[in-house]
């Protein structure tokens, strides 16, 4: 057995506290040692690489993304509310080509690499963009996930054809990704309470579609206030949309919340990552804990609809499992009107925008967040995220600026602090041990 031996300066695993003069020893894509740089050198290696004066860390994992949205024009304007922000949308996917969504898909990609150092990205693809569902693997790009997102309430599609579109998705999922892959999952994405028929959700939850694997959820839920009074009053502009004609068949509220709506549907326990939750109860978050879901947080997004209070800060007290997503370039504020700066997809722009909402949380937090945190939400606790153990060997290395050094007693902040930080570009990214740097 032979494989590579990488040394920095530091060395954040995320798995222990930051190890000066690191070394991360991997095999065919695959982490096999991490710790002090000295006592790996009698691994059987063919190559040793010194990365420098820096810091080695884990490749961050984007747990939300509408990829084939990357390419929504600057210049689109904002729409009061979100129901009518939704409307818009169905407007704009519905005149895009298949060219014009795998354009957009490669265009973010590169983006997260380039501008956050992104390593995996849960991305919610429309049914029917039928791109592999790990087609950044094999190239220059983040892995993909791809989470296959459906509705059906406003074309009127048949319960029975999506719940098959699901099964069949589910079989055919590929068990061996090759080299350095990740544990295998296969995950569906409801788009959301009011969306969905409850007879399709409750076909779903109680289904088992594939032994071989863990099937997991990925929904939007309690969004906006428009989806609560929709479930609340019966009342508002989405329920004036939906049920106005515009959905064929529209959803009739199972519970006065969306959360509410999708425990009566028999939501399962431990297999749903729930999107974006800006609006839950107490009592709602306490029934999230106690069931082992976790939630995701998208910053830009949040700010972009004036959500009120950042929900982010009772998520932490209550003690909820949470990572951070990007959602789309459809919902972050335009572009200015000179078309001078354009805005791109970033992780980091996510985490610094978080930052000030919610002050209180760390630098070390955050980037947790964005690493084992992350892989925990996700079902992939030790696979990703961390440099530690029998993870892949999904990395990024950070040169410090001339004269920076961490201090002693608050190395892990000041790391954590100079990584979110960083402008796009100023990371090598490594997935699988190969570099791929754009």
């Amino acid at each position: 057995m032979s494989g590579v031996l990488v040394r920095a300066q530091y060395l954040l695993s995320m798995d222990s506290p930051p190890v000066e003069n690191g070394g991360l020893f991997f095999v065919d894509g695959q982490v096999l040692a991490a710790g002090r740089f000295n006592d790996l050198l009698d691994l059987p290696c063919d190559e040793q690489i010194d990365l420098g004066e820096g810091v080695l860390f884990p490749g961050l994992i984007n747990l939300h993304c509408h990829l084939n949205l990357t390419g929504i024009p600057a210049d689109r304007q904002k729409p009061p509310g979100f129901a009518a922000w939704a409307r818009q949308m169905v407007d704009v996917i519905g005149e895009w080509s298949d060219t014009d969504a795998a354009s957009a898909i490669q265009s973010g990609l590169r983006q997260l690499l380039r501008n956050s150092g992104c390593t995996t990205v849960l991305d919610h693809r429309p049914m029917g963009v039928n791109l592999h569902p790990r087609d950044g693997g094999a190239s220059p790009l983040p892995r993909v996930l791809s989470s296959m997102e459906f509705g059906g309430v406003l074309a009127g599609v048949p319960t029975e054809y999506l719940f098959e579109e699901c099964r069949s998705r589910c079989e055919a999922f590929p068990l061996d990704g090759g080299k350095g892959s990740l544990n295998p999952q296969s995950w569906l994405s409801p788009h959301a309470p009011y969306s969905v028929s409850p007879v399709l959700l409750q076909q779903l939850f109680t289904s088992r579609f594939s032994a071989a694997m863990p099937v997991r959820y990925s929904i939007h839920v309690s969004e906006s206030a428009d989806e609560q009074e929709y479930f609340s009053r019966s009342s508002g502009a989405m329920w004036e949309w939906l049920q106005g004609g515009a959905a064929i068949s529209p959803v009739t509220p199972q519970a006065a919340t969306p959360l509410g709506h999708l425990i009566a549907c028999g939501l399962p326990p431990q297999q749903s990552l729930l999107v974006h939750a800006n609006f839950l109860s107490e009592r709602e978050l306490s029934w999230v804990r106690e069931r082992g879901c976790a939630l995701v947080h998208c910053p830009r997004s949040h700010h972009f609809f004036g959500h009120g209070t950042n929900p982010v800060r009772t998520w932490e007290k209550l003690g909820i499992q949470w990572g951070i997503g990007t959602d789309s370039l459809a919902t972050v504020c335009g572009a200015p009107a000179d078309g001078s700066t354009q805005l791109e997809l970033s992780l980091l722009e996510e985490a610094r925008v978080l930052q000030r909402q919610v002050p209180s949380l760390s630098p070390s937090r955050i980037l947790y967040r964005l690493t084992a945190g992350a892989a925990a939400a996700m079902g992939l606790r030790g696979n990703i995220g961390v440099l530690a153990g029998r993870a892949v060997a999904d990395f990024n290395f950070m040169p410090f600026d001339a004269g920076f050094r961490p201090s002693p007693d608050r190395a892990a902040e000041d790391l954590a602090e100079v990584i979110l930080a960083a402008a796009p570009g100023a990371f090598r990214t490594f997935i699988a041990g190969v570099e791929v740097t754009d």
